[in-house]
């Protein structure tokens, strides 16, 4: 770190003279104090297909994850960001991804890499939720045989399914110090607040698994970063994430490796061009779009 604890216990003792600015100041001081970066990059490592789950504690994926019976060898590895503009920037900002096609439930992808990949499928477009995310990947298999793909389910992070969001409602501190997530997540106890995650990672996962079984060679289940549930980093406890704080339930995230050796790319090729393809699901209810919901 770049800033020694008493300057932390210094910010600490004046926080209340602060003001409304005070997220942002301590947003300043955590990216300085963690500017130094060891994360993988995921371009470096081999796979055919990139599951992304949003906000993925490794922690919480090894306890969840058991009762699902996903395919594969669990790993983890650092990820190069804390947050999903991190982790997009330092992975593919600049980057020759145009034998990756992105398929996203989270529209970050398109604010951050605009166009360093051979497609990018705006799913959140339609609504957040997984099943639909799980149907356009599927398609994006078949139409797109022979590219890489990326599916960026939004789950486990918030909005937690089968929660309605107030809009209108503020933020909340947590013992003196922290920095949280905004939004009616906040006014939920911790205890409350790990469940509905926990219940979001859980609703995920089954669609998760179905890919493990149709997508063809070396695919990788992952997050972009974790979760914040009022760890303490020095005198402020950490809610959410996005203050760049690299601590290490923010960055330690899952790597689990699943080889599907009797499905290969060279047959998904070969059902395109003899005119199969997959079965479509029935078209969900388009609701709960992103800005109804909130979602930053």
């Amino acid at each position: 770190m770049l800033f020694s604890r008493q300057l932390a216990l210094r910010i600490g003792r004046n926080w209340r003279k602060l003001g409304w600015w005070r997220t942002f100041l301590v947003t300043i001081i955590l990216r300085l104090a963690y500017i130094n970066n060891n994360g993988s990059y995921v371009l470096d490592e081999r796979w055919d297909n990139l599951i992304i789950l949003d906000a993925c504690r490794l922690d919480t994926f090894r306890k969840v994850a058991p009762s699902f019976q996903l395919p594969g060898k669990l790993e983890s590895r650092v990820s190069r960001g804390a947050d999903t503009t991190s982790f997009l920037a330092q992975n593919f900002k600049g980057r020759d991804c145009k034998d990756i096609v992105y398929v996203s439930s989270n529209p970050t992808v398109a604010m951050v890499t605009k166009s360093q990949f051979s497609k990018i499928v705006p799913v959140w477009k339609q609504n957040l939720r997984p099943q639909t995310l799980h149907k356009e990947a599927l398609e994006s298999m078949a139409r797109y045989p022979d590219k890489r793909l990326i599916i960026h389910f939004l789950q486990p992070h918030h909005p937690y399914l089968g929660v309605r969001q107030n809009r209108n409602s503020r933020g909340r501190f947590s013992d003196i110090l922290g920095v949280f997530t905004a939004g009616a997540y906040t006014m939920l106890d911790k205890e409350t607040q790990v469940a509905l995650y926990e219940r979001n990672l859980r609703i995920v996962l089954p669609y998760v698994k179905d890919l493990l079984t149709k997508l063809p060679g070396r695919t990788v289940v992952t997050a972009d970063h974790g979760e914040a549930f009022g760890e303490k980093v020095g005198v402020l406890r950490l809610y959410g994430h996005g203050a760049g704080a690299r601590i290490p339930v923010l960055v330690l995230v899952p790597w689990l490796i699943s080889e599907n050796a009797g499905f290969t790319r060279e047959k998904v090729v070969a059902a395109q061009e003899t005119g199969q393809r997959l079965e479509r699901s029935e078209e969900e209810d388009i609701r709960r779009r992103l800005v109804d919901l909130g979602y930053e």
